[in-house]
């Protein structure tokens, strides 16, 4: 996580197929578990309180706020103006 922190600049891997998929299941697993650890729940991983703060000292966000349809749809317009199409 941290070397792809420092070639893309964040920790946002993508969770689809492709080489990073591992690492993307692992991320999103991390997230599950910490919605589950806030809600009382069981977690998949039982993150510790600093295996939290060492995610959070790296900038991975472990709560993702769902984007609206608006806020989509300015990047996909700034995606199209940028490479002239939308196939994204």
């Amino acid at each position: 996580l941290v070397e792809y922190k420092a070639e893309h600049g964040d920790c946002n891997v993508p969770c689809g197929p492709g080489e990073l998929n591992s690492l993307g299941q692992w991320c999103s697993k991390l997230r599950q578990s910490y919605k589950k650890i806030t809600n009382g729940e069981k977690p998949i991983y039982n993150l510790t309180p600093l295996n939290i703060i060492q995610l959070e000292r790296i900038g991975f966000k472990l709560t993702i706020m769902k984007k609206t349809f608006d806020d989509n749809f300015k990047d996909l317009m700034r995606f199209k103006s940028k490479h002239g199409h939308c196939n994204v």
